[in-house]
Order: C-alpha cells, then sequence, then structure tokens
C-alpha cells in the first residue's frame, strides 16, 4: 500500500510539473536600431555589419545590415529566451530579450 500511494503521489508531481499554464511557448520580435553619427567620414568597407546570435551551444545565427546613408541600420529577429547578442565590428557581446527594442547611438 505504501509503494501504491508513492507512486501516485510521484505521478501527480510529475505530471502537475509538466503542464504548462501559459501553452506553448511563442517568439517575440527583438529589434535593434544603430545610428552612427558621422558616417559619411567612416571607410567605404564598413557599410555592412553582421549580428550574431548565439545559441545555448555557441553558435550563431547570423543577420547582415547595410547601412543606409544617413548611418542608420536595423536588424529585426525572432526569440525565444534571452541569448548573448554581437554585432560585428561594433559590439563584441550583450545579452538581448524576446520583444525587446534596442537603440544604439555611436560616433
Amino acid at each position: 500500500m505504501k509503494h501504491l500511494l508513492t507512486g501516485i503521489t510521484l505521478f501527480a508531481a510529475l505530471f502537475t510539473a509538466s503542464c504548462n499554464k501559459n501553452g506553448p511557448a511563442t517568439a517575440k520580435k527583438t529589434i535593434i536600431d544603430v545610428k552612427i553619427a558621422n558616417f559619411k567620414n567612416a571607410p567605404d568597407n564598413s557599410n555592412k555589419f553582421i549580428l550574431n546570435v548565439m545559441d545555448f551551444g555557441g553558435n550563431p545565427t547570423t543577420y547582415t545590415a547595410n547601412v543606409k546613408p544617413d548611418g542608420t541600420f536595423t536588424i529585426n529577429f525572432n526569440q525565444y529566451i534571452a541569448q548573448d547578442v554581437a554585432i560585428e565590428p561594433l559590439i563584441h557581446n550583450f545579452i538581448a530579450h524576446p520583444g525587446d527594442h534596442i537603440h544604439i547611438d555611436l560616433d
């Protein structure tokens, strides 16, 4: 009888822990806006930037953005969880959360 009660309690605990009350996870759009002041004075090869979003294994998902003549660019991507992000060659590491709208001003 004691083993049956222990088994029922264990089953109930596992069942309760496995239930997701919020339903399945959905991705939220993360937006990164960058404004580079004095961009017209930058070298010609600096008009393309790469955003790397790292997964748990350290593998990047890469997004590329071309800078507009006014020195701005925007990158949008979907996220489920907070992740390490790098904008090469500008910023080597920061954390973005799902739904963030990050604005960066550079000179």
